[in-house]
């Protein structure tokens, strides 16, 4: 079975405010985005996210330090 999610609205999010992120681990979701700052504060942070917003699915990643271009042939 095929799960799509929509990350859009996190993606957008995420990219207005991309450079105050370079280097970290953030978890987005809609409009709001927390840095993580270790795995306990990580953990907490998501059971918080889970609790305010339930049945949606934060969008969890790296935010680079520099652009990356990932090519592929």
């Amino acid at each position: 079975m095929e799960m799509h999610i929509d990350f859009s609205q996190e993606h957008q999010t995420l990219e207005a405010r991309e450079e105050e992120f370079r280097g970290k681990h953030v978890l987005v979701i809609g409009e709001e985005i927390h840095e993580i700052e270790d795995e306990e504060q990580g953990v907490r942070l998501l059971e918080e996210i889970r609790k305010k917003h339930p049945g949606r699915i934060p969008l969890l990643t790296y935010v680079t330090k520099e652009e990356l271009y990932i090519l592929c042939p």
